[in-house]
Order: structure tokens, then sequence, then C-alpha cells
């Protein structure tokens, strides 16, 4: 009878079927290693290849196709480096896949699969600011008021030095009349030691009684906002609910009628009474400046 000797069957699979890189450091390393038999009686080989999943080839990582790994009775563990593309955009976790496969018999590959999961470089590490305050109450004459902004969440040391942008938008206030108009003018740095940066918008002192009026005569105030956001390509997030304030400016001082008169229209006193006491009020619908 004839009889066939078989191949000992080899398993080599991928160390770590899930490893993490930051854009930044360049490189990709994964390894693959013969899990059985202890000693390996004949060379084996693997390919090593790379696909594209959230992380794109050649935007992302440059892939690999086919590269070839070779094991021997002294060589058990062998490694291979994937590049990886600093493209300098913010753009949270991505991954891209390696596989391993074999043509020859009895070589099992197993696990066969993995992934890097590529990370942002320090400088996009995600913080949070927000407006400090969202409601502001000015008046003609005031001069300017100013506006906060606060990092809220993340923040240094990991991350670098940020700025941010802030412009001016009408409603029933506007630019020139009312208020001096921004347009992305830039507030910051934010740092370690600064993470409150505030700017001012000035109010103009127009000297006109302008706006429409209530059912009892007096003046509505106008508004205007004020709106903060990121520079283009930065991964700094300003919350959608604290990105803009809004600016009321009531009319100047001689716009604002005050009614002046007495408590009551009559006085009933007798002439052995003690002196009569008289109340005069004064009102106006915001706090009186003259």
């Amino acid at each position: 009878s004839l009889s066939v000797s078989l191949p000992v069957p080899v398993r080599v699979g991928l160390v770590v079927t899930t490893s993490g890189v930051r854009e930044d450091e360049l490189v990709a390393t994964a390894c693959a290693t013969v899990f059985s038999p202890p000693v390996l009686e004949r060379e084996v080989s693997v390919m090593a290849s790379s696909r594209s999943q959230t992380a794109d080839e050649g935007d992302d990582f440059l892939g690999i196709e086919g590269k070839e790994l070779i094991f021997s009775r002294d060589t058990r563990t062998l490694c291979f480096n994937v590049t990886i593309l600093n493209d300098g955009d913010c753009e949270g976790l991505e991954f891209f896949s390696l596989s391993l496969t074999s043509s020859q018999q009895r070589v099992v590959v197993a696990p066969s699969t993995g992934y890097v999961i590529i990370s942002d470089p320090p400088l996009c590490t995600s913080v949070e600011v927000g407006l400090e305050q969202q409601s502001f109450t000015t008046y003609e004459g005031a001069g300017s008021t100013e506006v906060c902004v606060r990092i809220e969440r993340g923040g240094f040391p990991t991350t670098q030095p940020f700025s941010l942008l802030v412009s001016t938008q009408d409603a029933s206030a506007t630019a020139p009349s009312d208020y001096l108009a921004l347009s992305d003018v830039v507030i910051g740095p934010f740092t370690a030691s600064n993470t409150v940066q505030c700017f001012s918008v000035t109010i103009v002192r127009d000297a006109v009684c302008e706006g429409e009026v209530d059912e009892e005569g007096y003046p509505r105030p106008e508004v205007f906002s004020a709106i903060v956001r990121s520079e283009e390509g930065s991964s700094v997030e300003v919350r959608g609910s604290s990105s803009v304030a809004t600016i009321t400016i009531e009319e100047a001082a001689e716009c604002i009628p005050v009614v002046v008169g007495f408590d009551q229209v009559s006085y009933t006193a007798r002439e052995t009474d003690e002196p009569l006491g008289v109340v005069v009020n004064v009102s106006s619908p915001v706090v009186l400046r003259r």
C-alpha cells in the first residue's frame, strides 16, 4: 500500500486583532505569529493586505497588498508596518482592516482579520465651549457690552491653543445705526491659563427716539445677536444652545416716558391732625436713568 505523509498543520494568526494609532505617529505596526505547532518543521508564508473602511486608502493610510511574511524554525513572529498619513484634518476616529491569507496546504490562518483605529492628533482633541451668558440688556449711550466665552469640557493640557470667530447679526436693531457690527473677529487664543475670553460690542448713541411703542406709549427695545463659531477645520465644538447671545438695546433715557403722580387723587384731613403725608410716585418701565 502507498502511504502519503501530510505536512503537520500550522496555525498562523494576528497577535492583536484591534490596535490604535494616532495620526501624527505616522506608522501602524501589526504582528503575526505561529501559534502551533511548538516547533516549525517547514517554512510557512502568509500574505498581509489592508482594506479601506471608514479610513480611506491614499487619504488616511498607504495600503499594502500581498506583503509576504515567511516563518521558519527560528522566526515565529513577524511584524509589518502600514504608513499613516497625517492629513491635518480633524475627522474623529477612523479605521481600516488588515487581513492574512495563505495558499499553502494545511496552513490555517486564525485570527485572519484585524483593525487599526486612527485617532486625531492632540491638536484635534475635542473641546466644548459656550457663552457664559446668553442674554444681555443695555441702552443707548451705555458704550459697549462685554460678552464672554468659556471652555466647558475637555481642553488642556492635551489641547493646543485655539481661537474662535465672532460675528453679529441684525434683527430689529441694525448696524451701524444702533451698534457697530463684527464680522469673523478673532477672539483668543484660549490657553491652559486663559480658559475665558471676552469681546465687546459697541452700542451707538444716535439720539433718535426710534422703534415701535407699546399700548402704553413706551418704546419697545431693539435686539441683535452675537454669534460665536469655531475656525475652519477646527475640532473645537461651540454648543448650539450657547453659541448665540441676544443683546437688547433700550432707548436713551430721554426717549422713555416717566410718569409722575400722586398715589391717590384726594386726601381728607382735620385741622387738628398731624401734618398730612402726600406720596408722589415716579414710574418707568426701566431703571430710571435721569
